[in-house]
Order: C-alpha cells, then sequence, then structure tokens
C-alpha cells in the first residue's frame, strides 16, 4: 500500500471518496479500496461497499492486503473482482442467476454455465440433453453405414471442420450481436459440447469437475462401446459369414472410432487445456483461477489438485498422442497410402481384387482420403495442428479479447496460406490430372512412382491368375 493520504491529521468523519472511521485517517479509496462505493461520514461502523462488478471480504488482520494505517482493526474490508464482473450487482449482491461467494457459481436448478456465462435454464430440462443424445446417436449410426457404403462425405467433412473453428469464437469476450453469438453457440454442437445440454439444468448438484471428467472420459466411454461392438459383430460374423465378414467388420469399426476421435478431437483439447488456463483477475487479487472462475484457484483448491494430473494425462493421450498416433500410421504405411489414393483418383481400387491394401482403406481411409497422393501421409496432421492452435488460442489468451482475435486470425491466415500454397485437397475434377501427372512421372523414370505402379500391377496379375 502507498504511505501517501488525504491527511496527517486524526479526523471525525471522511468525506465521499474517502473512507475511515472515527480516529482513523482518512484514505482515498480510489487509490486504496478499489472497487469501494464510497459514501463518507462514517463513525463507528464502516459504510463501504462493493461496486458492481466487484466483491468485500473482511479479512482479518494483520495481513498485507490491509492498509497499514487499518492494522488496528479486528478486520478491514478487501475489494475481489467477479468474473465475469456482471455476476456481481454491488454491495455483495449477486445479479439474476449467480450465486456463491463472489458470485461465482450458478443458481442452482435454474441457470447453466455456458462459455463462461449463466444462463437461463429451459422450462423442460431433459429436453436438450435428451435431443443431443438422439442426434449424436443417429450420427454414429449414419457414419457407420455411410462408412459402410464407402460414400464419399468430403464436403461434409470440410464443412463440420470450418463449423468446428468458428464455435470457438463464442467464448470470446466481444460484445457479438444476439444472432451472431447464438449461432456461435449452436455451432458448437459440431464439438461435442455438452455445456448446450445443460447438465445442471436436470441435475443441479453436477460441479464443473463432473463435467471434466466426463469429458475426459469421452474417448475411454467411446472406445469401450466400440469394443463391444467388435466382439459382438465378430462372435455373429463368424458364425453366419466366416472370418471374412469378422475382418471386414473389424476394419469397419476401427475407421469409425478413428472418425469418432476426430471430431471430439477439438473438444476434449479445450476441456484439457482449460486446467491449464489460469489467468489473475482484473484487477490482481493475487490468485490465478481457472478459465475465469473464481471459485477454483489454480494450484491450491482441492478440486484443482484433483483435476490437474488426469489433464496431465488427457494432453499427453489425447492432445499430442493422438496426433501422433495418425502419423505414425500414415508415414509407417506410405506406399500403402500412395497407392491407395491413385486407385481412388483413377476411380478404382474398390475391390479386394483392385487394390492390395484394400483392408487398409477400409481401416484407415478417413485420414487421408480427401487429398492427393504427395499431401495424403500428413494433411490431416497440419489440420488437427490448426485446430489444436485456435483451442490455444482461445483459451491461453481469454483475459484479452483483441489479442485473442489476433492471435486466431494469424493462424487462420497462416493455414489458408498453406492450403492456397500446397492445394491438398483432391475433389472430383482434380483426379483425372492426379492420374496423368502420376503417369508422367513413372514414364519419366520416377522411382517412387515406379514402385507404386509395379504393387498395383503385381496385385492384380495375381488376382487373374488366381
Amino acid at each position: 500500500w502507498s504511505s501517501d493520504v488525504c491527511s496527517s491529521d486524526l479526523v471525525g468523519e471522511c468525506k465521499a471518496g474517502w473512507y475511515g472511521l472515527w480516529g482513523e485517517v482518512c484514505l482515498e479509496c480510489e487509490e486504496h479500496a478499489r472497487g469501494a462505493e464510497c459514501p463518507g461520514s462514517e463513525e463507528v461502523h464502516d459504510l463501504i461497499v462493493a461496486q458492481t462488478g466487484w466483491w468485500r471480504t473482511n479479512v482479518t488482520t494483520p495481513t498485507e492486503l490491509c492498509h497499514s494505517d487499518r492494522q488496528g482493526r479486528s478486520a478491514c474490508p478487501f475489494f475481489q473482482p467477479c468474473s465475469p464482473k456482471e455476476a456481481c450487482s454491488g454491495a455483495n449482491e449477486c445479479s439474476t442467476g449467480y450465486d456463491g461467494e463472489r458470485c461465482g457459481k450458478c443458481s442452482k436448478g435454474t441457470h447453466y454455465r455456458i462459455n463462461g456465462e449463466c444462463k437461463r435454464c429451459p422450462d423442460r430440462p431433459w429436453v436438450l440433453p435428451a435431443a443431443f443424445a438422439g442426434v449424436a446417436l443417429l450420427a454414429c449410426i449414419g457414419g457407420y453405414f455411410l462408412n459402410k457404403k464407402q460414400t464419399n462425405l468430403a464436403f461434409v467433412a470440410i464443412g463440420i471442420d470450418y463449423l468446428q473453428v468458428m464455435a470457438m469464437f463464442s467464448r470470446v469476450k466481444v460484445q457479438w450481436p444476439p444472432l451472431i453469438k447464438a449461432m456461435f453457440t449452436w455451432m458448437s454442437m459440431f464439438n461435442v459440447n455438452l455445456e448446450i445440454t445443460a447438465p445442471e439444468c436436470a441435475i443441479p448438484n453436477v460441479a464443473f469437475e463432473t463435467k471434466f471428467f466426463f469429458s475426459m472420459l469421452l474417448p475411454i466411454a467411446a472406445g469401450i462401446i466400440f469394443a463391444l461392438w467388435f466382439i459382438v459383430s465378430k462372435c455373429k460374423q463368424a458364425l453366419s459369414e466366416g472370418s471374412r465378414g469378422a475382418a471386414n467388420s473389424s476394419d469397419t469399426i476401427i475407421a469409425t472410432s478413428i472418425l469418432t476421435m476426430y471430431f471430439i478431437y477439438l473438444y476434449v483439447t479445450r476441456q484439457a487445456l482449460d486446467v491449464f488456463n489460469c489467468s489473475p483477475t482484473d484487477p490482481p487479487d493475487g490468485h490465478l483461477y481457472m478459465a475465469g472462475m473464481t471459485d477454483i484457484i489454480c494450484f491450491e483448491t482441492p478440486s484443482y489438485w484433483l483435476m490437474f494430473p488426469f489433464a496431465v494425462a488427457a494432453v499427453v493421450c489425447y492432445v499430442i498422442g493422438f496426433p501422433v498416433y495418425i502419423l505414425w500410421v500414415l508415414r509407417r504405411n506410405f506406399i500403402q497410402v500412395q497407392v491407395d489414393q491413385l486407385l481412388r483418383a483413377a476411380d478404382s481400387g474398390k475391390t479386394h481384387t483392385t487394390n492390395p491394401f484394400f483392408a487398409f482403406r477400409i481401416r484407415f481411409h478417413r485420414v487421408y482420403y480427401l487429398f492427393k497422393p504427395g499431401k495424403a501421409t500428413f494433411w490431416i496432421v497440419v489440420i488437427i495442428g490448426r485446430k489444436f492452435m485456435v483451442a490455444f488460442a482461445s483459451l491461453m489468451f481469454r483475459t484479452t479479447p483483441v489479442f485473442q482475435m489476433a492471435a486466431s486470425l494469424l493462424i487462420m491466415f497462416f493455414a489458408f496460406v498453406l492450403q492456397v500454397r500446397h492445394q491438398p485437397y483432391m475433389s472430383v475434377n482434380d483426379k483425372p490430372q492426379v492420374v496423368a501427372d502420376h503417369t508422367a512421372r513413372y514414364e519419366a523414370g520416377d522411382a517412387l512412382q515406379g514402385q507404386l505402379y509395379a504393387t498395383i500391377e503385381d496385385h492384380q496379375a495375381q488376382a487373374r491368375g488366381g
């Protein structure tokens, strides 16, 4: 605290904008009690209250949080900012929908937290979770059958990637028009954002930690479901179709599981990084708070330490592990990917007879089938990296919206430049040119193209001979 005060004399009453009881030195509120509303004219009881966006706490003296001239009190007022500021309406009263110390929680049963704010619960709280679960189930079933039929859903995959990235801007502390903000919120459904289902409305005692662990368990739960699916399918098909049917089923299940992880990657990444998103309030009060929630102090509260090791494991296994695994699969099977994409460009390779790596196509094609042969072995990791960087910017720069938007724009611009420079996608119109380019390189004596064509010809010759 500064030693500068309004007067060195002890006074009876302090004027408005200053505070101090009888016999105390008057201190200017703006300098020594920021966030306080000081009416003045205090006598034996202090009359200062918290301004809008602030919360008053009485701290026991002696403490460094109090001015040296207030250490004689048994407790002195200390003012802390609320997050979000509109949660506190002043005089330690919470705005509608907020509750608890520093108005850091949403009112149980009536409001739920989404994008850091408390919103009113729907009249029928079970409708949103049920609708979300129904849509997710239909999407999984539809994805399975479309994958089984080898349907080209390039435009759908690209569209979902776009909506996932756009949905991240719903958390930016910018005064979006209501329609735009609502659009961003509903776009987050493509991120499997469980917040839009308002779980706190249906189950009022759901805490943030519960939602965090549920999010971290999503990939594991999906893996268990796919494992049970595999066991049932293998038993059924072994009895009816034999080993080939069982093999086809396992390849399809692996493909669906990878596709599922790809689409929930951004949501799981955001939830895991939230634990490391520790930032001070404005102005700082000496603590770091997780994701702007004043009820969870980083590296101090038990709930934080409960989540921390699981967040570290999630970053290693999900955030880093998934793209590393995909890159390892694609680079390890470099020839398989190149051959399959070359056949795809020629509208061939749809059977075991015409494609030496047909089983590999069924199992892993969703991570490379959109791209030209030369880019197919790594470009999906570039897209995942873009998602990670946008999620990182939206979380780590949460307290500075302008810098956050600038960083996100830079990431998107850099990704755009890469895409224009490399043109990785293989559209229907690109296929004849892709075949022509590879044929020209083969005729020019390119060793790699020679290996690719030799692999295809040898397999097809064996198939004709068999």
